[in-house]
C-alpha cells in the first residue's frame, strides 16, 4: 500500500513539473495594445499618446504598438528618444485628431499628430512580418489644417530654432493624407532621415508634401502616386547651410502643378543627388521639372530619369551656380533664359 501510495505522489510531481517547464517555456503575451520597453521593463497601456506620455525626458524607450488604433490626441516627443514598432502583425494607425490637439503654424492653429521638439527624437520602423501604416484623415476631415509629423517649432525664425529628430525605415507606409498646410505630412525644422518606406496617395493643397528647413537625408523609400497643387512632393527651403542628399529611393507617378513634381529646391544650401529613380511624373506647369526645379548648389552625382514631363530639371534663372550634373547622367534639362 505503501509502495503504491508513493507511485501515486511521484507520478504527480513529474506531472507538475512537467506543467510548470511547458508554462515557463511559453512566450508571454503582451501586456496591453501597446507596450513599452525602458531598460528592458516592459509596461502595457492602451493608447500611443499614453504610452510615450509615460516615457520620461532623458529615457531611450521601444514602444511596440500591437493592434490597429485611432490617433485621437496630439503625441508629443520632447527631449526623449522613441523607437515605434509593430509586434510582428501588420497594424494601422488613423489620424482622428480633433482641433484642440494643434499646434501652432504662423498664426494657425494646425491639427498635429506628432510633434518632435527640443532634443526629440522619433524613429519609425516595421518589422519583417508586420509593418506600420499611418493613414491621415482625409479631405472629409472636419479641418484640414493638419501635419502628421512637425518637427521643431522654428516657423518664426526657422534658421534659429532648428531642432528635433525624425526617422523612416522600411515597414513604414503613410497615405490618405489631404492638407491645406505647407508640409501635411512632415513640416520639418529639425533633422529627417529617410531609411525606407512607402509615401503614396497622399495630396498637399499648397507647397511641400514634406517642407524640409533643416539637415535631410534619403537614403530609400518609394513616393508614389502623390500630389500638390504647388511646388513639389519635397519643398527644399530657403535656409543657409542646409543639406539635403538624396542616395536612392523610387518616386513615381508623382504630379504637381508647379516647378517640379518631386524635389523644389531653394537658393540657399546644397541639394545632392546620388541616386533614384524618377519615372512618370508630371508637372503642369510651363517652365517647370517633371522631377527636379533647381534653384540652390547641387550636385548631381547619379540618377535615372525616364518619362517625367515637362522635363527632367528645370534649372531657374536665380540658380547662380546652374546645374552641375555628371555627364554620364541621362536627364533631358531645361535652362531658363
Amino acid at each position: 500500500m505503501k509502495t503504491k501510495l508513493f507511485a501515486l505522489m511521484l507520478v504527480a510531481v513529474l506531472c507538475i513539473g512537467l506543467v510548470s517547464c511547458a508554462s515557463a517555456g511559453k512566450e508571454k503575451g503582451p501586456l496591453g495594445p501597446v507596450e513599452v520597453e525602458i531598460a528592458g521593463v516592459k509596461t502595457g497601456y492602451e493608447t500611443l499618446e499614453d504610452a510615450v506620455k509615460a516615457v520620461e525626458k532623458g529615457q531611450v524607450a521601444t514602444v511596440t504598438v500591437y493592434q490597429d488604433l485611432s490617433l485621437t490626441k496630439k503625441i508629443q516627443v520632447d527631449d526623449k528618444e522613441i523607437t515605434i514598432v509593430d509586434g510582428g502583425t501588420p497594424v494601422t494607425l488613423t489620424d482622428a485628431i480633433a482641433m484642440e490637439n494643434f499646434v501652432e503654424y504662423n498664426g494657425n492653429d494646425v491639427c498635429c499628430c506628432f510633434e518632435i521638439i527640443h532634443s526629440g527624437k522619433l524613429i519609425l520602423k516595421g518589422t519583417e512580418t508586420g509593418g506600420i501604416t499611418f493613414v491621415g484623415a482625409g479631405e472629409a476631415a472636419s479641418t484640414t489644417k493638419r501635419i502628421m509629423f512637425y518637427i521643431g517649432a522654428g516657423y518664426k525664425d526657422p534658421a534659429n530654432e532648428i531642432h528635433g529628430y525624425l526617422e523612416f525605415n522600411k515597414g513604414i507606409t503613410v497615405t490618405g493624407i489631404y492638407s491645406t498646410i505647407f508640409g501635411g505630412l512632415v513640416r520639418a525644422y529639425g533633422e529627417l532621415v529617410i531609411n525606407g518606406g512607402v509615401f503614396t496617395a497622399n495630396y498637399e493643397k499648397g507647397n511641400g508634401l514634406f517642407t524640409c528647413y533643416a539637415k535631410t537625408t534619403i537614403n530609400d523609400c518609394e513616393v508614389t502616386n502623390n500630389d500638390t497643387a504647388n511646388v513639389g512632393i519635397f519643398q527644399i527651403c530657403n535656409i543657409d547651410g542646409i543639406e539635403t542628399t538624396v542616395n536612392g529611393g523610387l518616386y513615381e507617378g508623382n504630379t504637381s502643378a508647379k516647378r517640379a513634381a518631386v524635389f523644389n529646391t531653394y537658393a540657399k544650401g546644397m541639394f545632392t543627388l546620388n541616386g533614384g529613380t524618377f519615372r512618370n511624373n508630371t508637372v503642369f506647369a510651363e517652365g517647370a521639372g517633371g522631377a527636379i526645379y533647381i534653384v540652390s548648389d547641387n550636385a548631381i552625382n547619379g540618377g535615372v530619369f525616364e518619362n517625367n514631363a515637362s522635363c527632367d530639371f528645370y534649372v531657374d534663372k536665380a540658380a547662380t551656380a546652374g546645374l552641375k550634373k555628371a555627364d554620364s547622367v541621362q536627364a533631358t534639362v531645361i535652362i531658363a533664359e
